[in-house]
């Protein structure tokens, strides 16, 4: 009994590190540039509610922890953490290699922020 509660005690710890590491937090500064197919970049001014609103999106996302087959259009930069974006959709989290796609209202938005024509990015989904 004396060898129980310690071993349980050290199972419990070592499963709320683990927990805790896994949960990923996006932060301000977010930046953004738009890559080309020449590897330019171009930066891509982004309002404080833009910001705010994209933060959230990344933080309050299903991330899955697939690698998407798609090609990227712009990166962000989360306080040092690189997302990419395509405008179809999807963001793909380099470091930690996962991938969230978004729902429609919240690609329209990002690709507003970002100054995408959403006509012909909808037509790309």
């Amino acid at each position: 009994m004396k060898r129980t509660i310690p071993a349980i005690l050290a199972i419990t710890l070592f499963l709320f590190l683990i927990s805790g590491c896994s949960s990923v937090t996006y932060k301000a500064p977010l930046s953004a540039v738009r890559v080309f197919i020449d590897n330019n970049a171009s930066p891509v001014p982004l309002s404080e509610d833009a910001q705010t609103q994209i933060l959230s999106m990344l933080n309050n996302g299903d991330w899955t922890e697939t690698v998407p087959n798609c090609l990227y259009d712009f990166s962000f930069n989360a306080n040092g953490r690189l997302i990419k974006y395509h405008s179809c959709g999807t963001f793909y989290d380099v470091e930690n290699r996962l991938w969230m796609k978004l729902t429609d209202e919240q690609t329209d938005f990002v690709n507003k922020a970002l100054g995408v024509d959403i006509v012909n990015a909808r037509t790309s989904r």
